[in-house]
């Protein structure tokens, strides 16, 4: 989504912008999707990197967001006239970011727990070439033989740091507060751990957007997105107050559903990690039937 809104010139859109690999600016990362942020570098450099905080892996489960990194979201709102953020890294922090940018839509754009868990543990880089594009096809094919077993460098985007193995990690840390600790989570294999941090993901930005944001939140999943991306696109354009950018999207891929997404592991693991009233969740019924 975040290339669809790309495409309309009357936006600004910054790509995950507390994420740590922007200290490597100007470089281009592999993707190519900082030229907004090289823009702005251009124009403002003293007042980029004065501004910049990034939210570390720690910190991504910590409700509360630093002065430093207020102050670096409302520098990046206040860029251009109509501003779209990739907030990866702010899934519980959207109380917080009310105070800062307080006539925002927030547009949460989610995937099945299966396909969200297959993303992590069956990485699919095809902008990497050479040596070591093959080296990670090997080990992609070498992750798909061990995908329902893996227990250890289950995640290729940090979050088996952030789920940590303990009861006295960041994240179990959050769980104990909120009451909602999972017994028998660090024994469960990645996907399961996966499937469980997704469910408490979904849950709290659900929850916070509705209650923070209103009517100016958007809740939309990237299956339906995928499968009709105009209608998808037409309205939110609509919620935004905004004309279609009048762009064709024929160029959305179909979404992949994960790994063997109708195996019954997922359905079994899905009980064990409370996801089993999928009454609440229907567009996983698709799968699961």
């Amino acid at each position: 989504m975040w290339r669809a809104f790309r495409k309309d010139k009357r936006l600004t859109c910054y790509d995950e912008p507390f994420q740590n690999h922007l200290i490597n600016l100007p470089e281009l990362n592999s993707k190519r999707t900082t030229h907004e942020f090289l823009d702005l570098l251009r124009r403002d450099t003293s007042g980029f990197w004065n501004m910049y905080a990034p939210i570390g892996e720690n910190e991504e489960v910590v409700e509360s967001m630093s002065d430093t990194q207020k102050r670096y979201i409302g520098f990046l709102m206040k860029s251009s006239k109509h501003v779209v953020c990739d907030l990866t890294r702010c899934c519980f922090k959207l109380r917080e970011l009310k105070d800062v940018v307080k006539e925002a839509y927030v547009i949460h754009l989610y995937r099945s727990p299966q396909a969200f868990a297959s993303s992590q543990m069956v990485r699919n880089r095809t902008e990497v070439g050479g040596v070591l594009g093959l080296m990670m096809k090997v080990k992609k094919q070498i992750d798909k033989l061990r995908f329902w077993s893996m227990k250890t460098g289950y995640s290729g985007w940090g979050y088996e740091s952030i789920i940590g193995n303990s009861k006295h990690s960041v994240f179990a840390a959050y769980l104990k507060e909120k009451g909602i600790f999972l017994e028998g989570l660090n024994g469960l294999p990645g996907y399961g751990k996966l499937m469980y941090f997704w469910k408490v993901c979904y849950e709290k930005v659900e929850r916070d957007g509705k209650l923070y944001f209103g009517d100016r939140f958007l809740s939309l999943p990237f299956e339906t997105f995928c499968s009709s991306p105009n209608s998808c696109m037409t309205k939110i354009y609509e919620k935004l107050g905004l004309n279609p950018a009048g762009v064709d999207y024929k160029y959305v891929n179909k979404s992949n559903s994960g790994f063997h997404p109708k195996n019954r592991r997922w359905k079994l693991m899905a009980k064990t990690v409370r996801l089993e009233n999928i009454d609440r969740y229907p567009w996983i019924t698709n799968f699961w039937k």
